[in-house]
């Protein structure tokens, strides 16, 4: 197997990548006291290596940190022919930086333990909320802790499987797994830890003021659109449109508002057409001006 030069190619950008590398230690050493905290003491299982590291400590007593290194090795490797090489290098980094953090966290949670004992299912929603929303920084940044994350990039760089139809089948074997070993009441309390994971990721990415997408039919389109502008401080497009029953041409209003903004843009709707079409649909994703960069 070669590697493709083009891969070889460093992007680095020095300013950038150390808040990645910042926000990997921090986050890093968050999860860990979650883990340590949360999911030791009830022995459950989180996603992707972490939860087999896990498993692996609950049944021969090693050290998570150790197992996430070992397991890794193979997968950085293979990551070298398939990645370009810097996000080979940022993966790395984040693999050996989680190990570090969770070791870290084990270590100083052991004087919290008794502190923060309480009762398995609520140990889960704590444990996976803390997880889901200290994972989303790392998100954002298009920068993992390696493991699962870096093989589903991998497949679906070379297979289009998308990243998470295999974190799903892969935490089904998880799960499965963890049924067999250990415990089918364990497993359960795991899957509801998992979901609560990825609701609080999901809305940590998402964030609390949204983006939605609105469309606005109405006669007065003109008028509308100057305000969208100037009180919304918003841009817009028009798309052309016909009504089906009358055949009349229609300007439709098209734009991307923040959640907090569409109050403010109902109203000037409303001060010119209270007739008018308004639709509003939840967005998950914007890039562009006024929403962030593309990464």
């Amino acid at each position: 197997m070669k590697i493709n030069k083009d891969k070889l190619k460093l992007k680095f950008d020095p300013k950038e990548d150390l808040i990645t590398l910042g926000l990997l230690c921090v986050c890093a050493f968050i999860q860990g006291l979650a883990i340590s905290l949360f999911y030791e003491p009830n022995e459950l299982v989180s996603m992707g290596i972490g939860g087999i590291s896990l498993m692996v400590k609950y049944l021969f007593d090693i050290p998570p940190a150790i197992t996430i290194i070992v397991l890794n090795i193979p997968i950085i490797i293979v990551a070298v022919f398939v990645l370009d090489l810097k996000t080979t290098i940022i993966n790395l980094a984040g693999t050996f930086i989680f190990a570090g953090g969770l070791h870290l966290a084990e270590m100083v949670s052991v004087n919290f333990i008794d502190f923060f004992k309480m009762d398995t299912v609520l140990a889960g929603i704590a444990g996976g909320a803390i997880l889901g929303i200290a994972y989303a920084p790392i998100a954002k940044r298009n920068a993992t802790f390696g493991g699962m994350d870096i093989v589903a990039l991998m497949i679906n760089k070379k297979l289009s499987i998308s990243m998470g139809t295999f974190n799903i089948l892969y935490n089904i074997v998880i799960m499965v797994s963890l049924v067999i070993i250990m415990d089918a009441e364990i497993a359960a309390m795991s899957i509801l830890a998992m979901f609560t994971c990825n609701v609080a990721f999901d809305y940590t990415m998402r964030g609390l003021n949204r983006t939605n997408t609105v469309f606005i039919i109405s006669d007065k389109w003109e008028e509308i659109s100057k305000h969208i502008m100037t009180d919304v401080n918003r841009g817009l497009t028009y798309i052309n449109g016909e009504g089906a029953y009358t055949h009349a041409e229609k300007r439709i209003i098209y734009c991307i508002v923040r959640t907090m903004e569409i109050a403010k843009l109902r109203d000037v709707v409303m001060q010119y057409d209270p007739h008018a079409m308004f639709s509003v649909i939840d967005t998950k994703e914007v890039d562009g001006r006024g929403f962030g960069t593309f990464s």
